[in-house]
């Protein structure tokens, strides 16, 4: 079978399974992606994510063996700086979107997905019992206007 046809069975089966599959589109699924789109805190979450990565692939190279001093310090500065800088612009993009408030409020309110640094930067007594049952109750207000 050659380029061309295979690639026209491709594409009237791609076009079939849209038409049978368009009916049973999820409507949450798109209304996240247009959120996403218009939401700039979602955009600041994913960077920060990045800038989160980057720290910890710095690390990994800091670590390992035969790496100079100098450059151990180098590699922790440039990730600390990158995912410190990227937190700055996370807490200051505002939500414009409920569900763009959620997800802030779920990073913000899972300790576990911030690094200890991050969480110094915020304020260990943020996460503190209180800090912790008011986030809940602020994501439990949330999911209940998304419904």
């Amino acid at each position: 079978m050659n380029e061309l046809s295979r690639r026209a069975m491709l594409g009237a089966g791609a076009t079939a399974a849209a038409l049978v599959g368009g009916a049973a589109l999820n409507a949450a699924v798109i209304t996240a992606a247009k959120a996403a789109e218009s939401d700039p805190i979602f955009a600041a979450i994913e960077s920060y994510r990045r800038a989160y990565a980057f720290h910890e692939d710095c690390l990994v190279k800091a670590d390992a063996d035969g790496v100079a001093e100098c450059e151990t310090d180098r590699l922790q500065c440039l990730g600390s700086e990158a995912e410190l800088d990227a937190i700055d612009a996370l807490l200051q993009t505002a939500p414009t979107t409920s569900g763009g408030a959620l997800a802030l409020v779920q990073l913000l309110k899972n300790e576990g997905d911030l690094p200890m640094e991050t969480r110094t930067t915020l304020g260990n007594s943020f996460y503190n019992d209180d800090a912790i049952a008011f986030l809940s109750s602020i994501e439990t207000f949330l999911r209940g206007r998304q419904s």
